[in-house]
C-alpha cells in the first residue's frame, strides 16, 4: 500500500482514536498525520504534511524523532516512552514494508499521563509506607488483590525468618506453602469484602496477633502482626488465678455449707433438752434462720464467682426454694416480677437474707390462716436504689411495736439499714400487708453507714 494512501491513516486513526498516528517516509517527511495530538498541538495535516521533524518542532525534539525513525528504517519495531512538558507519552514505532524493501515508518502517539501519574502516586504511596513499616516493632505487609506481597517489613519479619525480598512479588502459598497459604488467602479475601480479621497466629513459641483490613478505596490489604506472647501468657495466668479463686471459694463454700449444718444439729439437740418451752421456742426460731441463711448461702454462690449477681435470677431461684420448703407458700396464689438487676454479692446476700425472712413469716404465719392466701413479690429499681416488695394476704403489723419482740424483723430492719435503706409496712392494694425495703446500690454510701454504725456501736 502506497505512503500516501489514505486508507492507512483512517484504520490506525480507528484504532487508536484518543492518539495521534504519522506516516513518515524514508527522507523523515511527514507523509500523512492525525489525531488528537496533533490538534492539541495547534496543527492540522496541512501544516504537518511534507515537512520534517526538526522543522516542525525544533532540533532537540526533532533530532530524537529522527532518531527513532532510523530504527524503524533499519527494521526495527519498538516502543518508547517519552516526557514532553509534564505529560507523559507512549510512542509505537513500526517500519513499512513494501516489495521487500521498508520505505517509511508509522509512528502511533498515546497520551499514558493519567496512568503515569497513578502509577507514580502509588509508587510513592508504597514508599512512603515501605518507610514507616521499617521501624514497626511487629511485621507488616501490604497484599494485592492476586495475594501477593507488595510490601512487607518490620523490625519482627527477620525475627520469623523472613525479609522483604523473599516476599515481595510472591504469594503466600509461594512462601509458606499451601495449607497456610490457603488461611491466609481466606483472611485476605475476607478483608477485601470489607471485613476486618483478627486472629492469633502460633508461629513456634511466639503467639502474633494479626489484623488484616482493607485500603479504603483500593483494591489492597494491609496486614499487621504484632507479637503477643507476652500478653497472652499474662492473660492465662490471670485465667489459672481466676481457676484457682474459684475452687477456693467453692471449698470456702463448702466448709460454711458444713458448718451452718453443725450448728444446726447443736441448736435442735440443745432445745430437745431445755424445759423451759420459752427457750425451746428460741433455741428452734434460731436454727430456722440459720437454716434460711444456709439456702441463701447456697443459692448465691451458684452464680459466678465474678463478684457480681444477677440478683433476679438468684431470688427467682432462692423463691423456687421457699416455695417447695413451705407447703402454705406452695399452694397461695402467686406473683413474681422481677427487674433485671446485676449487684454485688454483699447486697444480693442481704436481698436474699431479706426475702427469706419476710416470705417464711407469711408462710408460717399469714398464710395458713387465710381462706384466699396470696403472696406477691417484686423487686425494681430506680437510679441507684434497689425496692423489694413482698405483699402477702395478711392482716399487716405494726413496724413500732412489733419489732421489739420480733427476731425477724428485728433482722430485716438491720439488714436494710446496713445498706442506708427502709422498711415499711402499709395495707397493699388487695387489702393485704405490702412490707417495701428500699437498699442502696451505692457502694460509698452503704460503706459510710456501717462505718457509723460501728462507731455508735
Amino acid at each position: 500500500m502506497p505512503l500516501t494512501d489514505r486508507r492507512m491513516l483512517d484504520a490506525l486513526l480507528a484504532a487508536y482514536p484518543s492518539g495521534s498516528i504519522a506516516v513518515v517516509d524514508r527522507e523523515g517527511r511527514f507523509v500523512c498525520a492525525g489525531g488528537s495530538r496533533l490538534a492539541q498541538r495547534g496543527l492540522t495535516a496541512e501544516d504537518v504534511v511534507g515537512k520534517t521533524a526538526v522543522e516542525l518542532f525544533g532540533e532537540a525534539l526533532g533530532s530524537r524523532m529522527n532518531a527513532g525513525y532510523e530504527r524503524c528504517f533499519a527494521g526495527e519495531a519498538y516502543v518508547d516512552q517519552q516526557s514532553i512538558g509534564g505529560q507523559y507519552f507512549e510512542v509505537s514505532h513500526s517500519p513499512i514494508v513494501e516489495d521487500g524493501e521498508i520505505v517509511g515508518a508509522v509512528v502511533v502517539t498515546v497520551d499514558i499521563s493519567p496512568a503515569q501519574a497513578e502509577r507514580a502516586r502509588r509508587v510513592e504511596a508504597e514508599q512512603r509506607y515501605a518507610s514507616l513499616v521499617s521501624e514497626f516493632p511487629g511485621a507488616t505487609y501490604l497484599f494485592d488483590s492476586e495475594y501477593r506481597y507488595v510490601i512487607a517489613g518490620g523490625r519482627a519479619l527477620s525475627g520469623l525468618g523472613f525479609d522483604a525480598a523473599m516476599l515481595v512479588g510472591r504469594s503466600p502459598r509461594e512462601v509458606l506453602g499451601d495449607a497456610v497459604g490457603e488461611r491466609i488467602e481466606g483472611w485476605i479475601d475476607r478483608a477485601l469484602g470489607g471485613e476486618p480479621v483478627q486472629v492469633d497466629v502460633d508461629q513456634g513459641d511466639q503467639v502474633f496477633e494479626v489484623r488484616f483490613v482493607r485500603v479504603p478505596e483500593e483494591p489492597y490489604v494491609v496486614s499487621i502482626a504484632v507479637d503477643v506472647t507476652a500478653a497472652r501468657s499474662s492473660q492465662r495466668r490471670v485465667e489459672d488465678d481466676l481457676l484457682r479463686q474459684e475452687a477456693l471459694l467453692r471449698e470456702v463454700h463448702h466448709r460454711v455449707k458444713n458448718h451452718l449444718q453443725v450448728v444446726q444439729s447443736l441448736l435442735g439437740m440443745t432445745a430437745r433438752r431445755v424445759r423451759s418451752e420459752a427457750a425451746r421456742r428460741s433455741l428452734l426460731d434460731v436454727r430456722a434462720r440459720l437454716q434460711s441463711m444456709a439456702v441463701v448461702h447456697t443459692e448465691l454462690y451458684r452464680q459466678p464467682a465474678d463478684g457480681t449477681v444477677r440478683v433476679d435470677v438468684f431470688l427467682e431461684r432462692l423463691l423456687a426454694h421457699l416455695r417447695r420448703g413451705l407447703p402454705s407458700v406452695g399452694r397461695a396464689a402467686f406473683e413474681c416480677s422481677l427487674q433485671p438487676l446485676e449487684v454485688s454479692n454483699d447486697v444480693a446476700l442481704h436481698l436474699g437474707l431479706v426475702l427469706t425472712e419476710l416470705v417464711t413469716n407469711a408462710g408460717e404465719h399469714v398464710l395458713p390462716r387465710s381462706s384466699t392466701p396470696r403472696l406477691r413479690v417484686a423487686l425494681s429499681v430506680d437510679g441507684g436504689v434497689a425496692k423489694l416488695v413482698v405483699e402477702d394476704s395478711g392482716p399487716g403489723v405494726d413496724l413500732e411495736t412489733a419489732g421489739e419482740d420480733s427476731l425477724g424483723l428485728w433482722l430485716v430492719r438491720t439488714l436494710t439499714e446496713a445498706h442506708s435503706g427502709t422498711l415499711t409496712c402499709e395495707h397493699g392494694p388487695r387489702g393485704g400487708a405490702c412490707f417495701t425495703v428500699t437498699l442502696s446500690l451505692d457502694p460509698a454510701e452503704a460503706e459510710a453507714e456501717a462505718e457509723a454504725e460501728a462507731e455508735a456501736l
